[in-house]
């Protein structure tokens, strides 16, 4: 299903809420998401706090992590539903974070007046965008030079594969992998190639990238279910960044970096 619009989740907000956020998939990503920003942006949580904005913040997770270490947050979000559980999730009591909600798509907020941010999420995001070309030029905008992009996005490569695995052929043949609009697959898939092209082009130096659900999804169901967490967060986290399992990936996470002023 291809569409004009960026994808508004107030009518999928239950079913992202049980299938991913409530689920063994968000709690894999989560855990890789937090491991790479960790490891590959210097000085954050260290020293002042940081500004940061969380593009398309869905239930607002990995923002809370962040909050819990005193940095100043604004997220936005197209999805009222989301929004409105997002500041659930953060208004927790005792929590000195600093935070704002938005309800408007980040490309707005690119084109208005708002000072650029030491760090901006985009987490899942790009893929529902009806112009995810130009939501990277946006997010660009909304950096501050010198300062830190995370970008998780939909990874064509490991969908091709899926349907490989099903018999999904037909698929295959016509090239068209967009969800049918009722499931949660995509509407652009994207080829991590092509992501890397359109952030270099807007001046983002990729530093780091890893996989996200490298073979979960690909499990014997009734043996993924004996696993626990722990072992199976710790094979995630070890073959994340090696091939070919990083190019396989359900998602690929970039941590990318604006190129600082002379």
């Amino acid at each position: 299903m291809s569409t004009s619009e960026d994808r508004n989740f107030d009518l999928l907000h239950q079913r992202f809420k049980k299938n991913i956020y409530a689920s063994l998939k968000g709690r894999l990503r989560l855990e890789v998401l937090w491991r790479d920003v960790q490891q590959h942006i210097p000085q954050l949580g260290e020293g002042h706090p940081w500004r940061i904005l969380d593009a398309g913040c869905g239930m607002g997770h990995f923002s809370r992590r962040l909050a819990g270490q005193g940095h100043e947050l604004l997220l936005c979000d197209i999805s009222q539903q989301q929004l409105a559980a997002a500041e659930v999730t953060l208004n927790q009591p005792g929590s000195m974070a600093r935070y704002i909600f938005r309800h408007m798509p980040f490309q707005e907020l690119a084109e208005g007046e708002t000072e650029p941010f030491d760090l901006v999420l985009c987490h899942a995001v790009l893929e529902w965008l009806a112009d995810p070309r130009q939501g990277v030029a946006a997010l660009q905008q909304l950096v501050r030079p010198g300062g830190w992009l995370s970008l998780l996005f939909f990874n064509r490569h490991g969908l091709e594969y899926r349907h490989l695995l099903n018999g999904n052929f037909k698929k295959l043949r016509t090239g068209d992998l967009a969800g049918e609009g009722k499931y949660l697959t995509p509407d652009n898939p994207l080829e991590p190639s092509e992501v890397r092209y359109w952030l270099e082009a807007a001046g983002l130096q990729v530093v780091a990238s890893s996989g996200v659900r490298t073979f979960v999804d690909f499990m014997h169901r009734p043996t993924r279910d004996k696993m626990a967490f722990e072992e199976l967060l710790e094979m995630e986290l070890h073959y994340s960044t090696l091939e070919p399992y990083r190019s396989l990936a359900r998602y690929i996470h970039i941590i990318a970096r604006r190129e600082p002023t002379d």
